[in-house]
């Protein structure tokens, strides 16, 4: 058990360097706590995962941080201002070692974070859905569990 709140804040001061030589910032909007019982370590890494890309492909726009308790479940909510996934590619960009290149795309790396991503995601029994955000961007929402079964963890 740990409190996500709190988790999304750390993330988002370790990104703060990093937003900052991009151009971009990062905003939080969280409650002062909310605890969950999910595995801490996968949860980090998928909010590090989605925040590296929205600060690399958001095309120094900000970047939101948001996560709210919906019924059993928590949705954590990550939105660039950027270009957006077609969706077209939408389903593909979760594969391993695969990325929508637009032109002009000069971004390295193996595209292996998403698919990371997802692998922990559906390891803790949740899902994660990619829209166009409203006024332009992308937004990636992760709906976990807020108490993950034991077996699970």
């Amino acid at each position: 058990t740990f409190d996500l709140a709190a988790l999304l804040r750390e993330v988002a001061d370790d990104f703060a360097a990093a937003s900052k030589h991009a151009g971009a910032s990062i905003d939080v909007a969280v409650p002062e706590t909310l605890m969950v019982t999910l595995d801490q370590l996968a949860t980090e890494q998928i909010v590090n995962n989605l925040v590296f890309n929205a600060i690399q492909y958001g095309a120094r726009t900000p970047v939101e941080v948001s996560a709210a308790v919906f019924g059993q479940d928590v949705h954590i909510q990550v939105r660039d201002h950027g270009g957006g996934i077609p969706t077209i590619d939408r389903a593909r960009v979760s594969g391993r070692f695969e990325r929508a290149v637009q032109q002009g795309d000069r971004h390295n790396g193996f595209s292996v974070g998403l698919w990371v991503v997802g692998q922990f995601v559906a390891a803790m029994g949740g899902a994660i859905v990619i829209d166009d955000a409203p006024g332009g961007g992308a937004l990636f929402t992760v709906t976990l569990p807020l108490h993950m079964k034991e077996a699970q963890r």
